[in-house]
């Protein structure tokens, strides 16, 4: 069993390298969607947007404790999660 200690560690390296990793793919997705920068696919909400607010809502509880905070690494993502 890890101690707390060393679980603190490996969510703050979760925190600053893999998940700003994985949501940078996603938030780049946004930036080159033609029909705007809100949704990740087209014009209107879709299961794929709905798919990754559910993702960062879980990260965020997951990393923070049970605390819901969207990770301030994907502006966008955190944005279009709200």
């Amino acid at each position: 069993m890890r101690s707390r200690g060393e679980a603190r560690r490996r969510s703050r390296d979760f925190l600053a390298h893999r998940l700003p990793k994985f949501l940078g793919y996603f938030e780049r997705v946004m930036a080159c969607n033609p029909d705007g920068d809100k949704w990740l696919a087209g014009k209107r909400l879709s299961y794929a947007d709905l798919s990754m607010a559910q993702v960062i809502a879980g990260a965020a509880l997951r990393v923070s404790g049970g605390r819901p905070e969207r990770p301030a690494c994907v502006p966008a993502l955190a944005r279009a999660a709200r």
